[in-house]
């Protein structure tokens, strides 16, 4: 396992040492000595780790991304460095992250779940946290070149956001997951209404804000409830406590609320084509790459093992309902003239599978579920890393103004391409991977809905190749003119987010094999498996 683990770092470190050299030659002086003291610095920790077998990783590593942001605040705050040298440091500690998070993450063995400090370390959570420490460098590369006001408190909330997220997939505690699950709309929230490229944003920000807090507002009575009622709020311990089917149908039908709202199912889907559309490219990435994850994650790891006859009472309903979705989002997403607000109907079409992978409580349902999360992760950030690319040499999202990109830009059309195929679920790429596996489990338990999920494909298909071929191919449209290809770190971002989408297309098998056992361990006690 320490061979591997080795491997693994050598190989991401070697491909991030290559960024830094590559990128050296952009239009900004992006990487200059500050960034290879962060370099150094990451090697440093990245060293430790490996010489510390993975069980003895201590507690506080997983509490890194969010002592990052901290230090990034003293560093600006109170010692005072030049805000110039915003984005510098930001991404390389994003990156000192990846490379130690990173790559505990992958090194921790398979099997049985370690808890240590109030921190649930297991085969569930820890692909979710190398899904949030390999896309938020991304984040900060593609945000270099457009975000150019209030720097220092943008990567800031930036770097907070993605600490938060780390530790929401390693807590053990119902109470403290809550609490950090609302922290995470308060900078999303700031990111959108300061940041966002377009007059709405604060209106878009607040729609925001009204749908995360409101709906988790119906997490508090059952919170009280397990707190004063049962006398503890940590999964394993409830896991073992025995509600009555009607408070097991009660809790679950409440909590389901607010986790819907974050996949989201319609019609609880209102605030994220809005949000997408305002919010500025690198916190598109963030919201469908990582934020929707926790919906998700929030069902496996606390609502179906603690309430398992909730998801008995409720199942039916919420597969409607994740039906509805899909051919809703995948409608919708064929008639939108703006290319942000397709992608983000494309992402209810496909969180919406996800979320019926989940309702089947199978761990092989489960399994898919989380991988197709994870392969959406890399191919939406993708995609709206490429619209951004756009955007920035353009200013505008309308479709019809788009036409024969390929001719000026084939290395850009080549990287959309791929991602493309990602999004539409096409073989060797980790959306069909996830998807299949979604859908054989439906289809070992019903037939009509796997049919009704399966054939929502061609109209991904339809959207997928009609938006490639109407921005790519053909004449080119007036006014597109003047401009290059990609910029060094716009071939970080969509390079790295392309090879996510196509190693997850071979590595379900190994996927499957180190999460097997967690996944039974999971589900099957609590639901007769």
């Amino acid at each position: 396992m320490n061979l591997t683990l080795n491997k693994l770092i050598s190989f991401f470190t070697s491909g991030f040492s290559g960024l830094f050299v590559f990128t050296g030659g952009g239009r900004v002086n992006y990487f200059s000595w500050f960034n290879q003291l962060g370099l150094v610095l990451g090697g440093i920790l990245l060293s430790l780790l490996v010489g510390i077998p993975t069980g003895g990783v201590s507690p506080f590593l997983w509490f890194a991304p969010l002592g990052g942001a901290l230090l990034y605040g003293v560093l600006f705050g109170v010692l005072g460095v030049h805000p110039a040298r915003a984005g510098s440091v930001a991404w390389w500690i994003s990156l000192a992250g990846f490379l130690t998070v990173g790559a505990a993450a992958l090194g921790h063995p398979p099997g049985g779940a370690t808890l240590v400090g109030g921190l649930l370390l297991d085969s569930l959570g820890l692909p979710y946290v190398f899904l949030t420490v390999s896309l938020l460098p991304l984040v900060v590369l593609a945000s270099l070149d457009s975000i150019r006001q209030n720097q220092v408190t943008y990567y800031f909330w930036v770097l907070f956001l993605g600490g938060i997220l780390v530790l929401c997939f390693c807590v053990e505690d119902f109470l403290v997951f809550y609490i950090l699950f609302e922290v995470l709309g308060f900078p999303m929230f700031l990111l959108i209404g300061q940041h966002g490229p377009r007059g709405q944003r604060v209106s878009a920000a607040y729609k925001f804000f009204v749908y995360t807090f409101g709906g988790s507002a119906f997490i508090l009575p059952v919170l009280v409830y397990l707190h004063w009622g049962v006398g503890t709020t940590g999964v394993t311990s409830l896991v073992g406590y025995s509600f009555t089917e009607y408070e097991q149908a009660l809790f679950f039908g409440l909590c389901s609320l607010p986790f819907g709202v974050k996949i989201p199912v319609v019609p609880l889907h209102l605030w994220l084509p809005e949000a997408h559309v305002e919010a500025p490219t690198p916190i598109s990435m963030l919201l469908a790459g990582l934020l929707l994850k926790t919906g998700g994650y929030a069902f496996l790891r606390f609502l179906i093992p603690v309430f398992p006859h909730g998801l008995y009472v409720w199942g039916p309903f919420l597969t409607g309902m994740g039906l509805f979705s899909i051919l809703f989002g995948s409608l919708y997403a064929l008639v939108q003239v703006d290319i942000k607000r397709m992608i983000a109907y494309a992402s209810v079409a496909h969180m919406s599978v996800v979320f019926l992978g989940i309702l089947t409580a199978t761990p092989g349902g489960a399994q898919g579920a989380t991988y197709l999360m994870l392969a959406h992760g890399y191919t939406s950030a993708g995609l709206f890393a490429g619209i951004g690319v756009l955007y920035d040499r353009y200013h505008t999202r309308t479709v019809r103004a788009y036409g024969g990109l390929a001719a000026m830009m084939p290395l850009a059309g080549v990287s959309f391409f791929i991602l493309t195929l990602g999004n539409l679920s096409f073989p060797f790429t980790g959306g069909f991977t996830g998807e299949f596996m979604i859908l054989a489990e439906l289809g070992r338990s019903n037939l009509v809905v796997c049919f009704l999920a399966g054939g929502t494909v061609f109209l991904s298909l339809a959207y997928s190749m009609w938006l490639f071929n109407r921005l790519w191919w053909g004449p080119v449209s007036e006014g597109l003119t003047g401009h290059t290809d990609l910029t060094p770190p716009e071939v970080g971002v969509l390079g790295w987010t392309t090879l996510g989408c196509l190693l997850l297309g071979w590595g379900g098998s190994i996927f499957v094999e180190w999460t097997r056992e967690c996944y039974v361990q999971l589900l099957c006690p609590f639901l007769g498996g």
